[in-house]
């Protein structure tokens, strides 16, 4: 009885309420924790439950411990979901699923985005799915998906997707696939992202990058990239006839190894000050001494521009330098000259 029994005859529920018989077994999860019990109790004595019974109060205290588990897990996948919704939202990824045995295709919300659809209007099938591209991606598609089911081998591919209601597209999609003991393949999944802005820019960038080596290299100035360490990353041509050097054996170099000692400093100092100066500032221009392959010296000017990223940080310099030397040989014979007619007055 549990008002005589001194694990239960001091409690609130005995003392208060009446409560006379007890009997419970504990709930315990999965992690081992104890979250509270499953209890009968009465206003009443009663005799001693027998071992049946409470092996069927333990049974259900059990079932319960598997249901705190079950939602407790329900809630992380919930939260890992929505995680996942915003990464996904974020980097412009959409996931998708292609069941086999039933031919259901599945697609998260950013890929029917991509393709110009509605969720509400519009249930993708296999064939849907690949009727959206250029007819030559078609294929290649096609084979790759036929390879999947076969191997389990998965593919990462770039494709133009041309049903999309806004232009043609160009996407990239990557598949994994699902097997089961015996080594079927039971699924298609994977992830899909637009990428055409990406394939845009690069395709501006080798435009850019092919014009720039065509000037450089039929130019008679040198034209330069550095880093902001001072290193080149390229060289034109012009090297050779200017400082009698291979464009090659100048990659990598610091800039400072090829001029003379005493102008380093200030050309420092100027580069300093440009990159002060912010975006926008006018590219400086200065001259200075270089050092020919054979060991003597030349004047060059140079007109360096700073090149910086989306954040306003300079990651590289352009430079244009042409050979002043002939030009500086003549300013100091034009002025020797008028010294000398100074001194004959």
């Amino acid at each position: 009885v549990a008002s005589v029994d001194p694990r239960f005859r001091d409690n609130r529920l005995v003392l208060e309420d009446g409560i006379r018989f007890y009997a419970g077994a504990v709930i315990t999860t999965a992690d081992g924790a104890q979250d509270g019990a499953v209890c009968v109790i009465d206003t009443v004595p009663r005799p001693t439950p027998s071992a049946a019974q409470m092996e069927s109060l333990r049974v259900l205290a059990r079932v319960v411990g598997q249901e705190i588990d079950n939602a407790r897990l329900l809630r992380q996948q919930v939260k890992h979901t929505a995680m996942l919704e915003m990464a996904e939202d974020l980097a412009g990824l959409g996931r998708w699923r292609f069941e086999l045995s039933s031919g259901q295709v599945d697609w998260s919300d950013e890929v029917y985005r991509i393709h110009g659809r509605a969720r509400e209007t519009y249930d993708p099938s296999y064939s849907d799915v690949l009727a959206a591209y250029h007819p030559d991606d078609q294929k290649v598609l096609a084979a790759c998906v036929e390879r999947a089911i076969e191997t389990g081998q998965g593919y990462n591919l770039e494709l133009r997707l041309t049903d999309t209601g806004f232009g043609e597209r160009r996407v990239t999609a990557r598949a994994r696939t699902e097997q089961d003991d015996h080594g079927r393949t039971l699924a298609l999944f994977g992830v899909f992202q637009d990428v055409t802005e990406t394939v845009d820019t690069e395709e501006k960038l080798r435009n850019t990058e092919a014009s720039f080596r065509m000037l450089s290299e039929t130019s008679t100035d040198i034209v330069a990239r550095f880093d902001t360490k001072g290193r080149f990353l390229y060289v034109s041509p012009a090297v050779r006839t200017i400082l009698g050097r291979e464009p090659e054996d100048m990659l990598g170099s610091d800039c400072s190894a090829f001029i003379a000692a005493e102008d380093i400093e200030r050309i420092r100092q100027i580069l300093i000050a440009h990159a002060a100066d912010g975006p926008g500032a006018a590219s400086p221009r200065y001259e200075y001494r270089a050092k020919k392959a054979d060991g003597t010296l030349v004047w060059l000017e140079a007109t360096p521009r700073a090149i910086r990223d989306d954040h306003g940080q300079i990651i590289e310099y352009h430079d244009c330098v042409r050979d002043i030397t002939a030009a500086k040989a003549a300013e100091r014979e034009q002025q020797e000259l008028v010294d000398t007619l100074n001194l004959a007055e």
